[in-house]
């Protein structure tokens, strides 16, 4: 192995002693100064260590010992001083090469005993085939390893179409006034070592290798970068023209390596201890990263940092790497098809942006896990907000397809299509003034075609949800910890429709009406609560055909009254049936607090035998509990009735 600094003797060995001295008081003796040096001098390179032990003895009583290195005759911050009270001292020096050294080192060792005798040695270190680079690289140059390159610049340009080589086995070191390359202006850094024959670049203070310009070229090849960072600029497509193969990276002071536009290769590297994240990446590049580099982290929370906007190319595939993505961009479009492999985390780190995942038209998000290798989204510790932002899924035919998946902190999914595929998920800690699943807003609706198998914790709404597309969310699911279900708009497309009894209560704040042209056939489970707005209404077969059958029992009736928590009689209108009714059968329902604008809390009108109210009770109205207009004749039988104002049947 090549040796990082090469240690020559100034005269005739590695280390030339020269002692001076001075007698103060006739022939007495001078003390001893014994030096030994206990550190291997090989591959020894500025910012190590330099150890010597010392022993300094004398016939007489020593009144000080002390050691003093110089640079060029000037004293520098090491020097040590000793009082002593004994005929011998012995202890450890130890002398740290300075990073920016590049002249030969004297250390002196000076002992005086208490009648002023005093001894001097001196050791002198000098340093050899040392090149010192202080001006930008213009024309091309080739650095090899019979020097040590030391960068004494704060930026290294390398412009003007220029080359800089460094040649395998070179070592490049930067003072603490360096700063890293900067490549740019159509030129190349190469430097290519090889596995028995590195090149190391090292600084004790921190660098980076910088090019910006998409004209520039940059390949590191088994090179060891010692806190480096390097770092291809956002506003030039450099991806072509980085290469970073068979790399260490240790203790880089920022990312290791960074590139909005990808790299052209990134394989084999080794990433130790970054400062922050060992990769960063643009958005539309992080799924050409190869899985064969490897991460050695001792910090938590850092990963692959996606970053900056825009959107996904087609048909891209997030691979499962052993350190999770953190997801810090802002809200991306879907181009075609994007697959995230089982085994893959995702962290949203929520500052500046919201980050979420957008579809249009009939782009797909395709996150199927496993049950051994789960795909987790998440919040990012160290994010601004509470949650992140989540999908939207706009186009008719756009999907979303989530199976096996951990889903936590995550504020909504927006999905305005119908093709929808959740299975097999833990949602936790949605956003609570939120529905998780916001499902129908200003005319758009969407709905699951398979959604089961999954379990919700610290969600209160579950979803905002179309009245036509109300039955997509089944019973197959662990709504233990889900408040309610928010529907809007009405059922009023042809059809037969089951409302289950899947444990949350479904809210009908803008009221609900039932029917359509050719008929709509709605059946309720037992138990199923139905809660309505402040003055709304439900109205079956008003404004078309319709067809309501209530399957209450004596322990599970099927419940309609007010979403207040405070409710009074007359909060709500109440329950209107039209004629445009086959059939509505009410059995064990509890019907309560309507009787607003129309007067009761049932209302029918010309729905001649159509209606059956049985085993039901009809409480709290602000009116009447039933009012039955002169051309309706419902069955009605084993009801209860109280607390209704005006009456509990009135017959017109």
């Amino acid at each position: 192995m090549k040796k990082r600094i090469l240690f020559l003797l100034t005269i005739a060995g590695i280390f030339v002693l020269v002692a001076g001295c001075k007698k103060d008081k006739g022939d007495t003796e001078l003390p001893s100064i014994e030096i030994t040096l206990i550190s291997n001098l090989e591959n020894v390179i500025p910012g190590d260590a330099i150890k010597y032990n010392v022993k300094i003895t004398d016939n007489q009583q020593l009144s000080s010992v002390s050691v003093s290195p110089s640079i060029m005759g000037l004293n520098d911050s090491s020097s040590v001083h000793k009082y002593a009270d004994s005929k011998s001292v012995e202890f450890i020096y130890t002398y740290v090469v300075p990073d920016n050294i590049t002249q030969e080192v004297t250390i002196t060792f000076i002992a005086v005993d208490k009648e002023y005798n005093i001894n001097r040695v001196y050791e002198t270190i000098s340093f050899a085939n040392v090149q010192v680079h202080m001006e930008n690289i213009t024309e091309d140059q080739v650095w090899s390893a019979d020097k040590i390159h030391v960068v004494a610049k704060d930026y290294l340009g390398v412009t003007y179409s220029a080359t800089l080589t460094i040649l395998k086995g070179t070592t490049v070191i930067f003072n603490g006034q360096a700063r890293g390359f900067y490549i740019g202006g159509g030129a190349k850094f190469i430097a290519s070592g090889t596995e028995a024959e590195p090149i190391k670049l090292i600084s004790l203070s921190g660098y980076e290798i910088a090019i910006d310009d998409e004209n520039a070229e940059l390949i590191l090849n088994h090179c060891d970068l010692e806190k480096i960072s390097v770092t291809a600029s956002p506003y030039c497509h450099c991806s072509p023209t980085v290469s970073i193969d068979n790399c260490t990276f240790l203790n880089s002071p920022s990312h290791g390596v960074k590139s909005f536009y990808g790299f052209k290769s990134l394989e084999n590297n080794k990433f130790i201890s970054p400062y922050s994240h060992p990769v960063a990446v643009g958005l539309g590049y992080a799924h050409l990263l190869p899985l064969n580099n490897e991460y050695i982290l001792d910090k938590e929370n850092t990963g692959i940092y996606i970053w900056g906007g825009g959107n996904f190319p087609e048909n891209c595939r997030w691979k499962k790497h052993s350190i999770p993505y953190i997801y810090a961009s802002r809200g991306a479009s879907v181009n075609n098809k994007l697959v995230i492999d089982p085994g893959v985390e995702i962290k949203f780190l929520v500052n500046e942006n919201d980050p979420y995942f957008v579809c249009f038209d009939s782009d797909t998000i395709i996150a199927k896990g496993t049950p051994e290798e789960p795909i987790k989204f998440s919040l990012h510790p160290d994010s601004e907000k509470s949650y992140w932002q989540g999908f939207l899924i706009q186009g008719e035919a756009s999907q979303l397809i989530l199976e096996n998946c951990e889903l936590n902190d995550v504020r909504y999914f927006t999905l305005f299509s119908k093709e929808n595929r959740i299975i097999d998920c833990n949602f936790n800690n949605s956003e609570s003034s939120s529905p998780l699943f916001w499902m129908s807003h200003s005319g758009l609706a969407g709905s699951f075609k398979h959604f089961y198998g999954n379990t919700f914790s610290n969600v209160d709404i579950l979803a905002k949800i179309n009245a036509n597309y109300l039955h997509t969310i089944g019973p197959d699911n662990d709504y233990s910890n889900v408040g309610k279900i928010t529907v809007e708009g009405d059922l009023n497309i042809d059809g037969n429709y089951f409302w289950e009894n899947i444990g949350c209560t479904y809210e009908f704040l803008n009221g609900l009406n039932i029917g359509s042209d050719n008929g709509v056939y709605l059946d309720i489970e037992p138990g199923v609560n139905l809660l309505f707005g402040n003055n709304t209404s439900l109205n079956i077969g008003v404004s078309g055909k319709a067809n309501l059958v209530t399957h209450g029992s004596v322990d599970n009736p099927v419940i309609f009254t007010s979403a207040s928590d405070s409710p009074v009689n007359g909060i709500w209108n109440g329950i209107n049936i039209g004629n445009n009714v086959a059939s509505v059968v009410f059995n064990y329902c509890n019907i309560s607090y309507g009787g607003a604008g129309q007067n009761a809390n049932v209302v029918l009108s010309n729905t001649g035998t159509n209606v059956s109210i049985t085993n039901s009770q009809i409480n709290n109205s602000a009116g009447y509990g039933i009012f039955i207009d002169q051309n309706s004749t419902p069955t009605l039988t084993n009801n209860t009735f109280s607390g209704n104002v005006l009456d509990d049947v009135f017959y017109q």
